[in-house]
Formats: structure tokens, C-alpha cells, sequence
């Protein structure tokens, strides 16, 4: 290495001073000049502190796209070139250390169009240094020549060697110093061309020409002025044996090979790379074998006859056609040697090939490919599919699935076609229960149980975001049902389906599926860290749904403090838990919505940010924070959120709409309330609804919800709905009397919403008086969290000041105590107590202690 190096100093250093900065460089210069032997020296001393990644163009893949990053593709066809460029740069500059990531590219201008532009991007990003080689010469690539132009890429020029560098090469290579005789006709014969160089010194010592004489090497007889490295080249091959030669002709014609696709014993590959002929390589992909240096292979290839060169193909393709499995990037380029040797190609070459091209999606290529196959092998058939679904052809891809589902023989091989076919239908063909049947068919056909689970297990993910929940419930409960399962897929489908039954409300058996969910949750949340969030989220809204809002809020509070100890992502249980208390009516829950927030902009594995800033921005508001709402708001992506998200969002701008058009913020709360029915979110709906009845009571609305609540089988939602039909009809007693069992079940800040509803129907003035009083002492006693509007008929209604007092009358305080709690006058008190009497209808104290202590007791002490 020493001696590659001699007097490239000065180039090293200045592409170590640009690495050191984050910067990239290109080495531009002749062929041979000794631009890839800096390269090398770059690549070995950059190894000691960081990931070095070394790929290079050739003559063979530059027609390929994504050739020369092949080893990096990904298993399956990325949406579109944007995402696959993504991917690649995600995968090629990984480093599982943290360590600095180089790139390092040879040949720079034999790239394919899509590798360059991955070796660009590289470089427009900055974050990892890239170093190029480039022969002057042969066209520089136009997105180099922008970036150095740009001054993203600083250009160095690698001039030819000078005579004291040559006679250090010299030295290295032969092992004792040139005579200054045979020194001079050297230096003229390579003109300082690094390559020249090496192959004159090996051809004149394999012909006698330089011969040691006591320790120096001699020049015997002339070296021809003007030597061609190729025909240096060529000499060198022409005294291998036929073996070798044959092996060296397949490297230069097909270079870079795959080891596997050679077929030659390791005897021959090793002598040849002894001989400095062929290099052997491999940087995270498949072994590949091409000639040492890029003239190498030029020589060798231009030596050849066109019969010798097709005679050579079809060494290589007889060698494929035993090959089990391509190497990643091997296909492509093993189709084109049958196509020009006029070779059948073989359907499995032209199967994975048509996948090679499906992955960097050259889609014409892999059309073509995969047409020869399809009535051969599953594969094909599917490359058929996926293309028309790129293309946007769902009908045509959903029928090439059908043909590869029925050429499919292995687990494998259905589980991957029915998870494709599943989105064409879910997706293109909007038929989500064709979707799910394909899964639910593929589960049926396979023959490891396991498999079977998988399959289902997708069946109800697709089926959760296609919102058939029933469809979930019924997956879910079939998968906890099968023997055998290990904790990660108890925990998936417990919690999918405790999930679902939130969604529609259905509490039949919810508390065992989230119990199991809670037990296996213990034991995977090393590999899910998200698992204990998502399992406390539901435990909470269960409790919610089942009418237990004091326990919901408890195991808000509990659960939400346990994933804050132990570090663990807490973003969408604080996200629900700020709901359960909204609906109790505990002020705290601003605080759990902004917690939620926080949480999800640093780790948002569920896609929760909208669906945790709709309740930020909901409770900000319902807290008088109109500022903070609208500003969390406008950090939303509206038109992009899930159903879930849009209720809540909606929730939020009515309640911002509610304080100037009451009309308005119930219109708006009915249409988020029906969106979310629409796609059974049914407790999100419910909810809304119930919202919009307290801008609006509108009996149309609330029949809808007095509707929704005869299917379902959760406390909550048939109180609210039992609330609902009260409106409807106008029965203002029984609107207090659901209040009231609101109330019980701890729904504290929908109970006050009801009692307003309540006073805004109700003809007589004292009663509804006593409505209100009791909604703004919930709201005294819980914060703000109770609609802050007031029904405009009642101009009579207890001051605040009238209800602090009252609220303190209720605890059996003296008029002097409440004075002094108040910091008020005695009188001022009993001028406070009288007139709320007065407004309210009562005649004392012990019926003011009635109406305030005794919630469940409402329509009795209202109907004195």
C-alpha cells in the first residue's frame, strides 16, 4: 500500500481534511492514474473509527437500474422511486455502533442513473461523507458535475506520477529498487500511469526483460516506446492456463459476478487474484468477483471475438441454469447474458429477474420478465399483480393474484400473495370484505398452524383500519381460541380485540380480553415498549364505557404515573385518561391532554398526535384557553387524520365556534359525531352527540342518539342515550333523572351538561333554576370543565357568588363560617342564602342542602 501511495500525499491528505468535516470529494483523472488506489487507502484507514460502505459502476450493470446498490434493495416493492431512494439511503448508511458512515464509490461515472442519484442524495443531505472516483474523459455524470459546481463536492485532480514516485512503486512491487538505467525507459514508457506501471513491471519480469542484478533491477534489452497497457494486459492472460483464462474471461465480460454464478474451483479464482488479475469483494451483500482494475477488463474484452465472447455467455448461463436462488442483483444482469448468447431464458431466471426489476420499479422490465414465466411460477404471476397495482389497475392485479394463489406451494407463498391481495381490494378496489375474506382463505390454506394465526392476526389489523369491527371482534376472539400461542400474539389479539370493542361499545366480556391483554403485556413491552400505553389506554376507556368513571379516573391516574416511573411512552394512555376525567369533570384533565401531546410528538407509534391534540385542543378551550387551542390546531394536518382523530378534532372547533354561535358549534359537533357513526365508532359519536345536544337540543339528533344507544351493551352509552330520548320527547323530568344517573355513574361534567339542557326546556322557572345551580356547582366543585354558556330564557339564575355560598350552606356552616371562609359580611351571607332561595323556590336551607347533596335524588326534590 506503501507503495501505491508514493506521491499521493498530498491527495490523501486533503480528502482526510474533507472527510474530517463532513464533506465529499471526487478524484477525477485518466484511467490508471492510481485514483482507486487513493481510494483504497481512504477505505482502510476510515475502518478503524467508522462504517465504510464501497460500491462501484461498471460497464456490465450501468444499463441496470439500482445496479450497483442491489445488495441494499428491499424485500418487497417500495410505493414509488422516492420511497425506494428512502429505504436505501436508510439502509446503506446504517451503522449499528453510531459510528460516521463514508461512502465510497469507484467508477463513479459507470453508475446507473438510479445509483447515482442515490449517491447524490447522499451528498445533498451532508450528514455522511462520500468519496468518488471519475475518469476524465469518458462524460461526467451531470448530477456530479451540479454538486461540485454547487460546492457540495470538492473536485481533485489525480495528475500522472512523477519519477520519484514511479521508482518508489517500483520498489514496492518488485521487493529491491530499479537501476537508474532501467529507471529512465520506465518512466518514459508509463508516463506516469500508475496501471501502465504495474503491468509493465509484471510483464517485464515475466519476459527477463528486468532482471536483479546484485540487488537492483537491471533493464536487458528495450522496452517499446509507447507500451499499451492492454496489450500488457493481454500477455498476462495469454500465459495463465486454459482454466484460468477461461474463469478470467467470464469475470471480464460479466463483471461484477456473483462467486455463486461462476462456477470455477477456488484454486483458479485464488491464483488469479494472487496474480493481481480479478479482486474478490464483498461489502453486506453476496460475494462478486470482478477484475482488478476497470482496464483489466477493457483489454480482455476487446481481445475477444464475437464467437469467443458468446461462447463465454454461454459457459455463464449453463452455470445459472443450476442455480437455486439469484444473489440479490444477479438476475437481471444473468437474463441479459441468455438474451445475447440466443439462449432460451429459463422461467426461474426470468422469474427473479422480473422480481429484481419489480424492486427498483422498472416496471416495463418486469412486465416483460414476468409474462415469459407466469404460467410457470407463482412469483411471476404476482410481479403481474404488483405491477398493475403500481400501475393503479386494481381489477387486472386482483385477478394475477388469483393466478398466483393457485400456483402458490408453500406457506410462504400464500401468505404473501393474500397480504398483497388484501390491500388491492382494501385499497384500489374499496372492498374491505374481500379483503379480509382473501386473508381468512389464505389462513384456511396453509399448513402450519402458526401461519394460519398470522394470517388471521392480519385479517383483523385490515380489518381495523377498514373500521369492519365487528369483523375484529369475530377474528380476535377465533385467534385467543387456538392453542399454543405465544404472548406476543395473545397480547395482539387481546388488545385488538379490546380495541374494537371500545370502538363499538360493546362491553360483553371486555374486561377478561383486556385482563389477558394486561398479563402478556408484562412480558413483551421489551419488544413493543409501546404495548403497556396502548393496554392502559383501553383499560381506561373501559372503564369509562362501563359506567365506572371514579374507577376510569383512578386507573388513569395510577396508570399514567406507573409508565412515567419507569420511563415507558405513557402519549396515548394520557390521551384517553384526559377523556375519562373531561367526562368526570376533573380539572385535571388540560393537563393529561398536554402531557398527551408532548408525548406523541417525540414517539407516535399509533399515529396518535392528532387524535391526543384534538383533546389538548378541546380542553383548552372548554378551559377558556382559546389562544392554546386554536394554536394546537393549526398544528394539525386535518384533511390527513383518521376517523378517530376527526371526531375529537371537530369536538374541539365547536366548542371554539360555541361562545358567539351556539348553532353553529352544534352543527358542527353533529357532523362529527356522524362521521364517526359512520364508520361505527360508536362511543366517539355518542360522545359528540351528546355534545351537540348541549349547543342545540335538537330532537332529531337526539332521537339518532337515543337510537344508537338501544345496541349497546355499555352502561355509559345507554345512559347518555337514555338521556337522549329524553330530549326528544321534551320530558324534562326525565332529562333530570338521566342527569341524575349520570351523575352516579360519576359522569359528573355530562351530567352538568344535561341539567343545562335540562333548564333550557323547561317551563318552570324555579325548577330550572335548580337545574342550572346544580350544573354550576359541578362546575365550582370540579373546575371549568361543564359548557360555560348559559340558557338565555333564564335571567334569573344563581350568581356564582350565590352558588359558592350555597355549596357551603350544604356542609352544615353557619352563616359566621361562611363569612369568614368567603371573607364576606354575616348579612352579606344571609342576603346571598335568602335570594337563592328565592330563585330557586325553597323555603330553607334543608331544601338547599337537598338539591345540592343528593344528585341521584334529582327529580324527586325538582318535582316539589
Amino acid at each position: 500500500m506503501v507503495g501505491d501511495l508514493a506521491g499521493r500525499t498530498r491527495e490523501l491528505a486533503v480528502v482526510e481534511r474533507t472527510i474530517a468535516r463532513h464533506g465529499s470529494v471526487v478524484l477525477a483523472g485518466e484511467a490508471g492514474v492510481g485514483k482507486s488506489a487513493i481510494l483504497r487507502a481512504v477505505e482502510q484507514r476510515r475502518r478503524a473509527d467508522a462504517t465504510v460502505v464501497s460500491i462501484a459502476g461498471s460497464y456490465a450493470g450501468r444499463s441496470i437500474p439500482f445496479g450497483a446498490v442491489a445488495a441494499w434493495l428491499p424485500e418487497d416493492p417500495p410505493p414509488t422511486q422516492a420511497s425506494l431512494v428512502v429505504h436505501l439511503l436508510e439502509t446503506m448508511l446504517a451503522s449499528g455502533d453510531d459510528e460516521a458512515v463514508v461512502l465510497c464509490v469507484d467508477d463513479a461515472h459507470l453508475l446507473d442513473d438510479a445509483s447515482l442519484l442515490v449517491v447524490s442524495e447522499t451528498i445533498r443531505v451532508q450528514d455522511n461523507p462520500v468519496v468518488l472516483t471519475v475518469r476524465t474523459g469518458e462524460g461526467f455524470p451531470d448530477a456530479l458535475r451540479h454538486l461540485i459546481d454547487g460546492g457540495a463536492v470538492q473536485r481533485i485532480e489525480v495528475a500522472p506520477l512523477e519519477r520519484s514516485a514511479i521508482a518508489a512503486i517500483a520498489a514496492e512491487q518488485l521487493g529491491h529498487p530499479l537501476s537508474d538505467a532501467a529507471l529512465g525507459p520506465i518512466v518514459d514508457a508509463t508516463q506516469g500511469n500508475a496501471l501502465v506501471l504495474r503491468e509493465l513491471l509484471v510483464d517485464a519480469v515475466d519476459t527477463e526483460r528486468l532482471v536483479l542484478d546484485r540487488g537492483r533491477w537491471t533493464l536487458h534489452g528495450e522496452l517499446a516506446a509507447g507500451t499499451r497497457v492492454t496489450e500488457l494486459i493481454r500477455a498476462r492472460a495469454q500465459r495463465l492456463d486454459p482454466a484460468q483464462r477461461r474463469l478470467l474471461d467470464k469475470v471480464a465480460v460479466a463483471e461484477p459476478v456473483p462467486l455463486a454464478l461462476l462456477g470455477s474451483p477456488v484454486e483458479d479464482l485464488s491464483t488469479l487474484e494472487r496474480r493481481n488479475l480479478v479482486s474478490v469483494t464483498s461489502d453486506g451483500g453476496p460475494v462478486v468477483v470482478e477484475t482488478s482494475h476497470p482496464m483489466v477488463g477493457e483489454a480482455l474484452r476487446h481481445s475477444m471475438t464475437v464467437a469467443e465472447r458468446v461462447g463465454v455467455l454461454q459457459a455463464l448461463c449453463r452455470v445459472t441454469d443450476r442455480v437455486d436462488a439469484f444473489p440479490p442483483g444477479a438476475a437481471v444482469r444473468a437474463v441479459a447474458w441468455y438474451v445475447e448468447a440466443g439462449e432460451d431464458v429459463l422461467p426461474a431466471a426470468a422469474t427473479a429477474a422480473a422480481w429484481e426489476s419489480l424492486l427498483t420499479l422498472d416496471l416495463d422490465a418486469a412486465e416483460g420478465y414476468a409474462t415469459s414465466a407466469s404460467a410457470a411460477h407463482w412469483r411471476a404471476a404476482f410481479v403481474l399483480a404488483e405491477v398493475c397495482r403500481v400501475r393503479g389497475d386494481g381489477q387486472t392485479a386482483a385477478h394475477w393474484h388469483d393466478r398466483a394463489a393457485a400456483l402458490a406451494d408453500d406457506d410462504a407463498a400464500i401468505r404473501k400473495i393474500a397480504m398483497a391481495q388484501a390491500g388491492v381490494h382494501a385499497f384500489q378496489l374499496t372492498d374491505p370484505k374481500a379483503a379480509i375474506a382473501s386473508l381468512r382463505r389464505a389462513a384456511d390454506a396453509v399448513t402450519d398452524p402458526r401461519n394460519s394465526v398470522e394470517l388471521l392476526c392480519e385479517a383483523a389489523f385490515h380489518a381495523t383500519l377498514l373500521g369492519e369491527f365487528d369483523e375484529v371482534v369475530t377474528t380476535c376472539r377465533e385467534v385467543l381460541g387456538r392453542p399454543d400461542l405465544d404472548l406476543m400474539t395473545i397480547w395482539t389479539a387481546a388488545i385488538n380485540l379490546g380495541y374494537a370493542q371500545v370502538i363499538l361499545a360493546d362491553v360483553t366480556d371486555l374486561e377478561a380480553s383486556l385482563a389477558r391483554a394486561r398479563e402478556a403485556v408484562k412480558v413483551v413491552r421489551a419488544d413493543h415498549p409501546a404495548g403497556s400505553d396502548l393496554t392502559a389506554a383501553m383499560s381506561v376507556a373501559s372503564a369509562v364505557l362501563r359506567g365506572r368513571l371514579d374507577d376510569a379516573v383512578d386507573q388513569a391516574d395510577r396508570s399514567v404515573d406507573a409508565l412515567r416511573t419507569n420511563g415507558a411512552h405513557r402519549g396515548l394512555a394520557a390521551a384517553v385518561a384526559s377523556e375519562a376525567l373531561m367526562i368526570a369533570g376533573d380539572p385535571r384533565a388540560l393537563d393529561y391532554a398536554l402531557q398527551s401531546v408532548e408525548q406523541l410528538r417525540a414517539f407516535d407509534p399509533y399515529n396518535s398526535l392528532p387524535y391526543g391534540s384534538g383533546f389538548a385542543a378541546l380542553l383548552a378551550a372548554t378551559s377558556d384557553e382559546t389562544d392554546l387551542a386554536r394554536s394546537i390546531l393549526a398544528e394539525v394536518d386535518e384533511e390527513s387524520v383518521d376517523i378517530r382523530s376527526r371526531a375529537v378534532l371537530g369536538r374541539a372547533h365547536a366548542v371554539l365556534a360555541g361562545a358567539d354561535d351556539p348553532d353553529e358549534a352544534a352543527r358542527i359537533s353533529h357532523e362529527a359525531g356522524a362521521v364517526a357513526l359512520a364508520s361505527s365508532h360508536i362511543a366517539m359519536g355518542a360522545t359528540a352527540l351528546v355534545e351537540s345536544l348541549a349547543y342545540h337540543p335538537d330532537p332529531e339528533v337526539a332521537g339518532l342518539l337515543h337510537e344508537i344507544g338501544g345496541s349497546s351493551t355499555a352502561p355509559f352509552v345507554q345512559t347518555i342515550a337514555a338521556y337522549a330520548g329524553a330530549v326528544a320527547r321534551g320530558d324534562v323530568d326525565d332529562v333530570i333523572a338521566a342527569a341524575g344517573r349520570l351523575t352516579a355513574l360519576g359522569a359528573r361534567g355530562v351530567a352538568a351538561s344535561a341539567l343545562v339542557v335540562a333548564a333550557g326546556l323547561d317551563t318552570d322557572e324555579a325548577r330550572a333554576r335548580r337545574s342550572l345551580a346544580i350544573a354550576d356547582a359541578t362546575a365550582l366543585r370540579a373546575g371549568v370543565l361543564v359548557p360555560p354558556w348559559r340558557v338565555p330564557d333564564i335571567v334569573d339564575a344563581l350568581s356564582v357568588r350565590e352558588i359558592e355560598v350555597a355549596l357551603l350552606a350544604t356542609d352544615d356552616r353557619t352563616d359566621q363560617e361562611i363569612a369568614d371562609e368567603l371573607y364576606l359580611a354575616r348579612r352579606t351571607v344571609g342576603n346571598h342564602l335568602h335570594r337563592a332561595y328565592a330563585k330557586l323556590g325553597i323555603a330553607g336551607r334543608n331544601e338547599l342542602t337537598g338539591i345540592f347533596s343528593r344528585p341521584s335524588h334529582l327529580r324527586e326534590t325538582t318535582d316539589r
